[in-house]
């Protein structure tokens, strides 16, 4: 793993958008009306339903093409989009830099499968815990201590997922900690296996 040290400018810190487009349903294919044209850009096809289908796909009225930090198509890996959008971030952690990572999108779209995964496809959470753990364990003139949280913001509600019963939680200022959610579970873990339990 690289070394990592605190950014040099302000530009160095700004915010990367990753977008990683989920597997199309047999419907969604048939439609073609989004692709990842390249590993930055989403070509959106929008074609004008007014007129039939051949039709549509012959003149398409609207293309649109949207430009991210990283574009990830539909047979992408979890591994793929960590190591290309999250490790570095990941690695400043150890070090003492704030990151913070987080799937945005409706329902359905593969938010909890990006960020958990499965056992064959790991998702974002699990790969920069197996990173932070590594790092430790390669570190052993500095203490680590690792806590975790695991909340969810879902029509403006935050609510405690480590916490089944603690309904929705609050935003509060603290004066040391800054911003923090009232009242969400933070475990302490010592492996991977910690977290899972």
């Amino acid at each position: 793993m690289p070394s990592i040290s605190a950014p040099s400018s302000k530009k160095a810190t700004t915010l990367s958008v990753a977008v990683k487009c989920r597997p199309l349903t047999e419907k969604e294919r048939c439609r073609n009306i989004i692709r990842v044209h390249n590993d930055k850009e989403i070509l959106v096809l929008d074609p004008d339903l007014s007129k039939d289908y051949l039709e549509r796909i012959q003149h398409r009225t609207k293309q649109r093409t949207y430009a991210f930090d990283y574009a990830f198509g539909p047979s992408s890996l979890n591994s793929d989009v960590y190591k290309r959008s999250v490790c570095s971030t990941i690695a400043g952690v150890v070090q003492g830099l704030n990151a913070t990572v987080f799937a945005y999108g409706s329902t359905g779209s593969g938010k909890t499968y990006t960020m958990v995964g499965t056992k064959d496809d790991p998702g974002l959470m699990v790969l920069s815990l197996n990173t932070i753990f590594d790092l430790i364990k390669d570190n052993t003139s500095d203490k680590f201590e690792v806590t975790c949280s695991y909340l969810e913001v879902y029509n403006e509600v935050i609510y405690d997922l480590l916490e089944k019963s603690s309904g929705h939680l609050e935003l509060r200022e603290d004066p040391e900690q800054g911003i923090v959610v009232a009242g969400l579970r933070a475990i302490k873990v010592n492996t991977l296996f910690d977290l899972r339990n």
